[in-house]
């Protein structure tokens, strides 16, 4: 579940974004004096959208607005993190072992460390 404030939609590459609040600031704070998470997500994997408000008259001027700056070393710690997490979870994929197989790993891999050694958990 994904909550935030729709900021745009491409069509064309059918994205969406959000801005989600940070932990800790309340979510009707002007957009424009807050810091707060930009999330691009793929509108292919959306599943179900509820609107909480509809958008106010405030809220529409807004967006005539500047864009708020980024932090470029947040992003960056986020990309590296992200990346390091994939990374995590790709080795952690069994290559050539069956789908039991495969959901043993996880599950004993959630209580202990363990990884695959060929097609031999240890």
């Amino acid at each position: 579940v994904v909550k935030g404030e729709v900021f745009a939609y491409d069509g064309s590459s059918k994205c969406l974004i959000l801005l989600e609040a940070l932990p800790g600031v309340p979510e009707k704070v002007n957009v424009q004096e807050t810091e707060h998470h930009v999330r691009i997500i793929n509108a292919n994997f959306i599943k179900k959208v509820i609107s909480a408000d509809q958008p106010s008259a405030a809220a529409k001027l807004q967006r005539t607005l500047p864009l708020p700056n980024v932090c470029l070393k947040r992003a960056e710690l986020r990309e590296k993190k992200a990346l390091e997490d994939a990374a995590k979870r790709a080795q952690q994929i069994g290559m050539g072992v069956s789908r039991e197989a495969q959901r043993i790993f996880d599950g004993i891999n959630k209580t202990l460390p363990c990884q695959w050694s060929d097609k031999t958990i240890v």
